[in-house]
């Protein structure tokens, strides 16, 4: 995106796959004590931002997304479905890793979230498309950014986490979700927080909760990622209008 912004490409292919359910990595994940466990049905074992959350699920896919100048994209009459307004990234620490320092996790995502709004120029965010992998440590954190970037307004801020839908994707998640998120906003529905059944006082934003939510004014979204280090991405997109 930088590159197009600056004028060194027109267009650019970006995204990302991901293959891990095999034995190996589901032992290395295991030892890092972030999977769900013994939860029955299965389908609910991923409880994103729930008191009763026991850990993330993994999941397989891929997702690329065209990045393209707009001009070129109306030259080729191409289906527009949004505009990234803007980005944030921070590095992770060593610190972070198998660990559950929520302040520290929480102090990078906050990061990430406001250099990606003010890149974008907005301060009016419709809907957070969350991390929310369902680990007890990441799902506070990502709570406490959020109170600690937009204040009182947070509570107004419907947030949703597709991991507990697909898993988490890992190299994928990223332009998965974000591919998620374009479409809700073409189509003017939040998708739900499944498995949401138990609030937890630490975790008290809106989650859209099990149903899918009509929200056909929506404009503006933000798409958070969180990485096993506490590296955190944040992108800020618009609803595609041309």
């Amino acid at each position: 995106a930088c590159a197009i912004r600056e004028g060194l490409a027109d267009v650019a292919l970006a995204g990302g796959a991901e293959a891990p359910l095999e034995e190996l990595i589901f032992m290395n994940f295991c030892t890092l004590d972030c999977l769900a466990r013994n939860t029955e049905p299965p389908e609910a074992a991923c409880a994103p931002f729930d008191a009763r959350r026991r850990g993330t699920v993994l999941g397989e896919g891929a997702g690329f997304v065209v990045l393209e100048e707009l001009e070129h994209a109306r030259a080729r009459s191409a289906r527009v479905l949004g505009e990234l307004l803007g980005s944030g990234v921070v590095g992770g620490s060593d610190s972070l890793y198998r660990t559950s320092d929520v302040d520290g996790i929480a102090e990078r995502l906050s990061r990430a979230m406001a250099r990606a709004m003010e890149v974008s120029g907005t301060r009016e965010i419709d809907v957070i498309f969350a991390n929310g992998d369902g680990t007890r440590a990441r799902d506070q954190a990502e709570t406490a950014a959020v109170r600690s970037l937009f204040g009182d307004a947070a509570r107004k801020i419907p947030l949703t986490a597709p991991k507990a839908m697909q898993g988490h994707l890992f190299s994928a998640a990223g332009p998965v979700e974000l591919i998620t998120c374009l479409l809700s906003l073409e189509r003017g529905i939040i998708p739900p927080t499944l498995n949401y059944q138990e609030p937890d006082p630490l975790c008290d934003l809106d989650y859209v909760p099990n149903q899918p939510r009509r929200a056909p004014a929506m404009r503006v979204a933000m798409v958070n990622g969180i990485g096993l280090f506490g590296e955190s991405a944040t992108l800020v997109a618009r609803r595609g209008e041309v």
